[in-house]
């Protein structure tokens, strides 16, 4: 469902609204740990700026804004500029032109680049719970294959940090922004070898480290998104059960206890 938020500018919700309209799910004011983003449509990995003619005729801003796209596409985001006078004078034609690029998926896949720092992988996972009726219910996702885990990926290059390389994966998987939640860090810091398989991945035989964050209080019921199968809230017993990964019980069972 595409989300509004208060501080977008006139033209920036105009078009927003077009989009919505189109059947277009889309974020407004996305904090990627860089920038806030006018427009994120996350599954097609497109960031929308609506720009002001200060975007054109100051020097500073025109470097601020190749930084900032510099980093969207080391997180594996297009940036697309449009100037407010041409929503004004064009906005269904540009409207029906992102529907017909996101919906077909004409876009090529633009990959981000992981941090690789020091040749080791470093992985974010968040154990999200909630109590419910007395109860104590955590939150696992299913992957394509099947397989469960607790939310979280690799950090990317253009992450700042370990925590916006996981509300990163948050807001992407789960569709969860920074204020929908409560997060905090633990001490949990767990080194393991050749966790990924395929030869043809650059993770292949790489090193891993995974750093675990409790997740809480969520303001809102999480939503997933294309890259998950499923969600399942579930107790301790049977989130054990469900895993299949070693690495990930060993891990699942270190954060339960500092909950």
């Amino acid at each position: 469902m595409s989300q509004i938020v208060v501080g977008q500018t006139k033209f920036s919700r105009l078009l927003w609204a077009a989009l919505a309209k189109r059947g277009i799910n889309s974020i407004t004011e996305y904090p990627d740990g860089h920038k806030t983003i006018d427009i994120a449509i996350l599954p097609a990995h497109l960031y929308i700026e609506v720009d002001g003619v200060q975007h054109l005729n100051n020097p500073k801003q025109i470097i601020k804004d190749f930084k900032r796209d510099y980093y969207s596409s080391e997180g594996g985001f297009y940036t697309l500029h449009i100037h407010n006078d041409d929503i004004k004078n064009h906005l269904n034609s540009i409207a029906d032109a992102i529907e017909d690029v996101v919906k077909n998926k004409q876009m090529p896949v633009l990959k981000p680049t992981i941090d690789l720092t020091d040749n080791i992988l470093k992985n974010t996972r968040a154990l999200i719970w909630k109590r419910m009726s007395g109860e104590i219910l955590f939150l696992l996702t299913q992957e394509a294959s099947g397989s469960f885990t607790i939310a979280g990926g690799c950090k990317d290059l253009g992450d700042v940090d370990l925590r916006s390389a996981l509300r990163r994966e948050l807001q992407e998987e789960l569709g969860l922004k920074p204020e929908d939640y409560s997060i905090a860090t633990t001490d949990i810091k767990k080194e393991y070898e050749n966790l990924y398989k395929d030869p043809q991945s650059e993770r292949f035989e790489k090193k891993t480290i995974i750093y675990i964050f409790i997740v809480s209080d969520l303001k809102k019921e999480p939503i997933p998104s294309s890259e998950i199968k499923n969600v399942l809230w579930l107790t301790k017993e049977e989130a054990l059960a469900a895993f299949s990964a070693p690495h990930m019980k060993e891990l699942f069972q270190l954060a339960v206890d500092r909950i």
